[in-house]
């Protein structure tokens, strides 16, 4: 191969920051809705900055591993693309497991820091325990670093260099398996894995201006996660919520602007029994249906109703 097709390979793979580049391109559109908050592109992209550079003055690093167990809000979209600023790989918890399923979550991605909200502090310093003792005893294990949301609010911001570029083969995230055999799997998903797979939803979904997804899916789980990079690639909305409720989903979708949502199945049958024979209104064009096969009743049901599955 010569040089110059090595160059060109090379810089295929590297796009602008989307988030960067949304921000650039209309600062005052709404990015993400979580709760009675609301950001801009604007806004989101500088508490990005600032917690990147928070986290930088931590000592985080390129490569560093940083697990999040937090719940789904602001801080955890902020920290995503904050890690992704400074090179580091974010590994979601779920919050849901047991003090020593996290612990070996953690051991496995190999993570020195943890950040936890208030919610998450008692699991996360109970899985750091184990980690800890297992250290000391000689049975493997690690001392892991535990950091508080209150505690990076107060860390000061250190002068240093953020990229403004994402390269699609680095590793943006390690994401842990429901295990149905044997332990969890950490698969590492890369920026590109993010990229194409928001390319392959609007090629078979499409893409509005008016656009807004809402995310009731943990972001511990990819189906969430997704939401929250398509809607800086594409520039629209994200609306998050912190757990399922299928009334606040279906308000949502009735005064909220919500155009697509993404659920599995059994969240899909709430919705439908919490809002009984009452339509949805026009403006909700899909509901994005997975996480394995759709009971034949179900879809039944959604095409009485008129429900875009």
């Amino acid at each position: 191969m010569k040089r110059s097709e090595i160059s060109l390979t090379s810089s295929a793979e590297i796009v602008p920051d989307w988030l960067r580049a949304r921000t650039r391109a209309f600062p005052h559109r709404l990015a993400l809705a979580a709760g009675s908050e609301r950001l801009t592109f604007g806004e989101l992209d500088r508490l990005a900055d600032r917690a990147a550079r928070q986290l930088a003055g931590l000592g985080v690093k390129v490569g560093a591993r940083v697990a999040l167990a937090l719940g789904s809000g602001v801080p955890f979209v902020t920290l995503m693309h904050a890690l992704a600023r400074l090179g580091a790989v974010m590994v979601p918890v779920n919050t849901r497991l047991a003090a020593t399923e996290v612990a070996w979550c953690l051991q496995d991605a190999r993570t020195a820091l943890v950040i936890c909200d208030e919610a998450s502090a008692g699991l996360a310093a109970a899985a750091c325990s184990e980690l800890s003792a297992a250290a000391h005893a000689g049975v493997g294990g690690a001392v892991f670093q535990i950091l508080t949301l209150a505690e990076l609010a107060a860390a000061p911001e250190a002068d240093a260099p953020l990229r403004d570029h994402i390269t699609l083969s680095d590793v943006q995230g390690i994401i842990y398996t429901s295990a149905t055999t044997g332990r969890p799997k950490g698969v590492m998903l890369t920026f590109g894995n993010h990229w194409w797979s928001a390319v392959g939803s609007a090629f078979n979904l499409g893409l509005r201006n008016d656009d807004c997804w809402l995310a009731p899916l943990p972001l511990h789980h990819v189906g969430g996660l997704a939401i929250l990079w398509r809607s800086v690639i594409y520039g629209i909305p994200a609306v998050v919520h912190g757990a399922f409720d299928p009334g606040a989903v279906n308000r949502e979708i009735d005064f909220g602007g919500v155009t697509i949502i993404s659920v599995v199945s059994t969240m899909l049958q709430r919705m439908l029994d919490e809002r009984g024979d009452r339509p949805y209104p026009p403006t909700l064009r899909c509901v994005l249906l997975g996480g394995g096969p759709a009971p034949l009743d179900l879809i039944e049901a959604c095409l009485r109703r008129g429900v875009p599955v």
